[in-house]
């Protein structure tokens, strides 16, 4: 079985589980194999404030390709 359709094995099992204890630990579980990248409060507001300034075109962003261009022919904008 490969990883994505281990994954959703996982998935459809986990949408099962109607125990609160069980799913305590398994959310124990993943926080800790998986390390705390858990964002804070201040982290989230400003991933929001750059989200609603893309969507409102008060900012600009460029491709992938087109900011390594830009790095690569000393860009000065």
């Amino acid at each position: 079985m490969d990883i994505a359709a281990r994954k959703w094995t996982i998935t459809e099992q986990l949408a099962l589980v109607t125990d609160e204890e069980l799913l305590e630990r398994i959310q124990q579980l993943l926080s800790e194999n998986l390390g705390g990248d858990d964002l804070t409060l201040a982290e989230l507001d400003e991933l929001d404030a750059q989200e609603l300034a893309r969507s409102n075109g008060t900012t600009t962003y460029v491709s992938r390709e087109e900011a390594i261009r830009r790095v690569r022919e000393g860009f000065k904008g």
